[in-house]
């Protein structure tokens, strides 16, 4: 049926719930993103009407996720949605999802994603839903999705072939000619990617020269060579940022990253330990992150434990005990705020907690009078306080402005620095008590002194801050390798100029998915 009555069916007579089938390149996602423009156009001259989300599949972890919790991930990655919002959204069906790549799915882990969809949907239910999945993949799954409808995109025919090369005027001539007298260049042609991807790649191109495109099996090859030497040499174009050979070199290289990890987008934020394909890559990452983690420790250790009697056995073992403790992923950390109305609850236990503390564990090991005790134990509790009404505050905020690049390590760099710089107050309060209290200069002060210094470590390496030193570690490392250059975002920048791949929130994707393929497997060298 022609792409407007599907869209139209879909919201009037399937009850928002529809399956869109079709061969590689024949446009299944072009029809989800047309659909998705259609319900966003109803939704938003209706604030009661849910609203419709694009997501790939690709990201399925595996058969012990559950679809909420995955989407609830995917709304915070890709989107920037806080998950206690997200979560909040699907649990009272605010969202319209539109699921796109069930065969990019692992195929391991296809039918248990296939699964978890029909539980969401018998369990939670949905205002709406749409998958898109290639025919055979789907054909070959034992399990099927429990939707209303289904659409089958069909190959273009010979009419919708010709007219569409004939209204692009005198420039395609020549592949008008071989079109004619070459059946493997037609078959591949009745794909409108394949077809789109003809017309832009052999203007000017005449016919003898596309009769030479190879056997059958060649001809997706030199369609796609073609195109990615168009892009290069078309005018108007910005100035290469790159050299042509580095930049397909790159390229080829996050494809095949991609591929193997069954993914279709790529996000700077994304990038993770796994993705270094080599022992002496790892090594070098494993001890780039321990050197840049001892001399945060260490200078932690000499700007104030200075005085203490901890020895070279003891420190080992406690920095061994912190590289040991580290997770090998890379995760990002939410956008947070600070409400005062839950506050009030940490607040109200880390009194009691610190309370606790100064009595039972600090108190009975120092000498110092009655009047002495009663101001320590007040600091202890003042502290508790504070960081209970610190911590204890923080919830979940959506970031409004306009996603970017690597935002993820940005948000996780500036909260773990926020994070970080409340050790400083909380050293204001500890030098107030202190100097109340007659402390200064004393052992006890050094040794509380210590422990703030290592509440900044915490607070910073444990809300972000570990992450963003891992993940520019780690790009460290792909950059030496001469995997992908050091500045990765302008690599992508660079690409999307070309053509070649395009921008999904704060993510990119190859233009296709056969032209990620093409890539992945091309023997390519920076």
């Amino acid at each position: 049926m022609p792409l407007r009555n599907a869209v139209e069916d879909y919201t009037d007579d399937v009850q928002h719930s529809l399956l869109i089938l079709g061969q590689p390149g024949s446009g299944t996602t072009t029809t989800l993103l047309t659909l998705a423009r259609e319900l966003i156009a109803r939704a938003a001259g209706s604030p009661v009407q849910p609203l419709p989300v694009v997501f790939n599949l690709s990201s399925w972890a595996g058969p012990e996720q559950s679809l909420a919790a995955w989407l609830e991930n995917e709304l915070s990655a890709k989107y920037q949605i806080p998950g206690k919002i997200g979560r909040g959204w699907l649990e009272h069906n605010r969202l319209l999802l539109l699921l796109d790549g069930l065969d990019e799915v692992a195929e391991a882990r296809r039918t248990s994603c296939l699964e978890a969809i029909n539980r969401f949907i018998r369990e939670i239910g949905l205002p709406g839903l749409a998958v898109c999945c290639r025919s055979d993949q789907y054909q070959e799954l034992s399990v099927k999705l429990a939707l209303n409808a289904a659409i089958s995109l069909r190959p273009l025919t010979d009419a919708q072939i010709d007219g569409y090369v004939q209204d692009a005027g005198a420039a395609l001539g020549g592949l008008r000619s071989a079109l004619c007298d070459d059946p493997a260049l037609r078959e591949l042609a009745r794909s409108p990617l394949m077809l789109n991807l003809m017309c832009l790649a052999y203007r000017d191109h005449g016919a003898q020269e596309l009769r030479g495109g190879g056997s059958e099996g060649d001809r997706p090859r030199h369609l796609f060579a073609t195109y990615i030497d168009r892009m290069f040499a078309r005018r108007g174009k910005p100035e290469l940022a790159y050299p042509r050979e580095r930049t397909l070199a790159w390229l080829s290289w996050v494809a095949r990253r991609l591929s193997e990890r069954s993914r279709t987008m790529i996000l700077m934020e994304d990038l993770q330990p796994g993705w270094l394909s080599t022992g002496a890559q790892r090594w070098a990452y494993l001890i780039g992150l321990s050197l840049v983690l001892g001399l945060l420790i260490g200078s932690a250790n000499i700007a104030y434990w200075s005085t203490s009697a901890l020895t070279p056995g003891e420190g080992g073992l406690n920095y061994g005990e912190i590289i040991g403790s580290i997770s090998f992923s890379i995760e990002t950390v939410e956008s947070l705020g600070w409400s005062p109305a839950i506050a009030w609850r940490g607040a109200l236990l880390e009194l009691l907690g610190g309370l606790a503390v100064g009595a039972f564990a600090f108190l009975p090991t120092i000498e110092i009078s009655h009047a002495q005790k009663l101001i320590l134990l007040a600091g202890f509790g003042t502290v508790g306080l504070a960081l209970g009404a610190l911590l204890g505050g923080l919830e979940p905020r959506v970031f409004e402005g306009k996603t970017a690049t690597n935002q993820g390590i940005r948000f996780s760099l500036r909260m773990a620095a926020l994070m970080g710089l409340n050790a400083l107050w909380l050293v204001a309060i500890v030098w107030a008590f202190a100097k109340l209290g007659g402390f200064e200069g004393g052992a006890g002060l050094q040794a509380i002194l210590g422990y703030v210094a290592g509440m900044f470590m915490a607070l910073f390496l444990g809300y972000g801050g570990i992450d963003v030193l891992k993940h520019y570690v780690l790009r460290a490392v792909l950059t030496a390798s001469g995997q992908v250059p050091w500045n990765l975002g302008r690599l992508l920048d660079h690409a999307r100029d070309l053509n070649l791949m395009q921008r999904v929130g704060n993510g990119y994707i190859f233009v296709h998915r056969r032209l990620l393929e093409h890539l992945a497997v091309a023997q390519l060298r920076a």
